[in-house]
């Protein structure tokens, strides 16, 4: 074989347009069922009424480099429609209609979300919005779209697409596992590997399936192992020149497993499905080459139920001259953009581990405000080791002592038999797991009176209570299944005056 066919320098720059279609129609997936989550929660989470009110957020947790245009009303209402134009938007993305307008415009919904309340954020939120920041320079919506159906082109389409951005968005994939290896410098990562028995000792987001791998420690020390040094060295795959295409479906698979492995034992909200449907860019052409045979038969059993609604389509494009989209070629200007934020970005993660100096607040406003922000601190340095369960201490009309976290039954400081369950969802678990930190406690209040009037708008009066104080039932994860003895600990309390 020809050195040529083998070393292959291009093929770092190189991405599959159906796999990046499949990224595409994956991460739309994700984002409305985000959505559909936090709209569960839009009062709670969005509203003056909720635990983070306009005023407290721009007294904490505001930033003046941030955008959101969820902040311009508390008002339900308008805030419920911006939630259904977004779900529009999504869904144009998904179908693939105006597929970079609508990239832009969901990028912007999305970061403008985030804003709005920051602690109850998570790394899989950082991915969703890079990848789909990255995919503004990226063609995703060349197959598999309405706008490849509105195309009228009829020759072969390419289906490789070599660019500074394909590099950029491989390159953030990168970053999420090399960078968060490089935080972990804990001695229980590097050493000891005793930090997945640490994560598996929090009940908060164990699973059951945990709960069955928690008690061996030595596959929990292999587990470790594997896991530190996965992070740290299986990346660098994706920048191998020679046989790329192996290596890229290899990568694909060893971390659809790892995430696979994550999703069963901990409840770490939608990390793990977002992180698999970003990686769906990677796969090479080989692969895609057997799937798209698979697509076509599918979308041949489907193309009538289609048609009529595509030619409706057609009838719009014509009318705003809109012909489906063009193979783009990335000019010098769209590389300039795409460079400078790859390097930035790049910059910013060195800045998180602390080996970059000077990278100061002057630096950081073009990453705030265009909210390519990252940090991939899963569980680094060390694992946290603070565990526990909150208790909601209310006080009744009656003078009865009830817990409003265990639908009002009698107050008991007894640890729950499934901790992880007496969450409504993983941004629930965040808010909690953040407002516990000293420097979030400014919080608390705002949670404090929410959940009272909460509990007394949904109860008759004679269930309604006058007084609420939240407690944190701390344990402290200890070495050598060493089983902690839980402290009360005060949150906050409030009352009715």
């Amino acid at each position: 074989m020809k050195r040529s066919a083998i070393v292959n320098l291009k093929s770092i720059f190189t991405v599959d347009l159906r796999s990046l279609a499949l990224m595409r129609i994956g991460i739309t997936l994700t984002l409305l069922l985000d959505l559909m989550l936090r709209l569960g929660d839009l009062e709670a989470h969005y509203t003056d009424t909720g635990v983070l009110p306009l005023e407290a957020l721009f007294r904490y947790g505001w930033n003046q480099s941030y955008v959101s245009f969820y902040t311009i009303t508390s008002s339900l209402p308008i805030l419920a429609g911006l939630f259904f134009i977004n779900i529009i938007c999504v869904m144009c993305l998904l179908v693939g209609y105006r597929t970079r307008l609508f990239s832009v415009v969901c990028w912007i919904f999305l970061l403008s979300l985030q804003n709005r309340n920051p602690i109850i954020l998570q790394a899989g939120d950082d991915l969703l919005r890079m990848i789909l920041f990255w995919s503004i320079f990226l063609p995703w919506g060349y197959f598999y779209s309405v706008d490849s159906l509105l195309t009228s082109a009829t020759y072969h389409k390419p289906t490789q697409y070599k660019s500074l951005a394909g590099f950029a968005y491989i390159l953030q994939v990168f970053s999420v596992y090399f960078f968060t290896a490089l935080l972990k410098s804990s001695p229980e990562w590097t050493s000891e590997f005793t930090a997945l028995y640490y994560a598996f000792s929090l009940d908060q987001i164990l699973l059951p399936i945990g709960q069955m791998i928690y008690p061996y420690e030595t596959l929990l020390k292999i587990l470790t192992a594997v896991t530190y040094y996965l992070e740290w060295l299986f990346p660098f795959v994706l920048f191998l020149p020679f046989y790329n295409q192996f290596f890229r479906t290899l990568f694909f698979l060893v971390f659809t497993g790892f995430h696979l492995g994550i999703f069963l034992t901990m409840s770490v909200g939608l990390f793990p499905l977002i992180s698999f449907m970003a990686m769906f860019g990677l796969l090479p052409f080989a692969v895609m080459q057997r799937l798209h045979d698979v697509l076509k038969v599918i979308r041949s059993n489907v193309k009538d139920f289609f048609k009529r609604i595509l030619s409706l389509f057609r009838e719009k494009a014509v009318a705003f001259d809109y012909h489906g989209p063009a193979l783009p070629k990335e000019g010098l200007f769209r590389k300039v953009i795409v460079g400078f934020f790859m390097i930035y970005v790049l910059l910013w993660n060195f800045h998180t581990t602390g080996k970059l100096q000077g990278f100061d607040e002057a630096y950081q406003i073009v990453g705030n405000f265009f909210k390519v922000s990252q940090f991939w601190g899963m569980f680094a340095p060390s694992v946290f080791k603070d565990d526990g369960w909150l208790v909601l201490h209310g006080k009744t009309q009656k003078e009865e002592d009830i817990d409003l976290n265990n639908a009002g039954s009698l107050l008991s400081f007894e640890k729950p038999r499934y901790v992880a369950g007496t969450y409504k969802n993983d941004r629930w678990r965040k808010y909690t797991e953040n407002i516990i930190f000293v420097s979030n406690s400014h919080y608390r209040l705002y949670y404090c009176h929410y959940m009272m009037k909460q509990w007394n708008k949904e109860m008759p009066e004679s269930e309604s209570i006058r007084q609420l104080d939240v407690y944190y039932m701390k344990e402290i994860s200890l070495p050598d299944y060493q089983q902690p003895v839980a402290t009360k600990e005060l949150l906050c309390y409030c009352a009715i005056e």
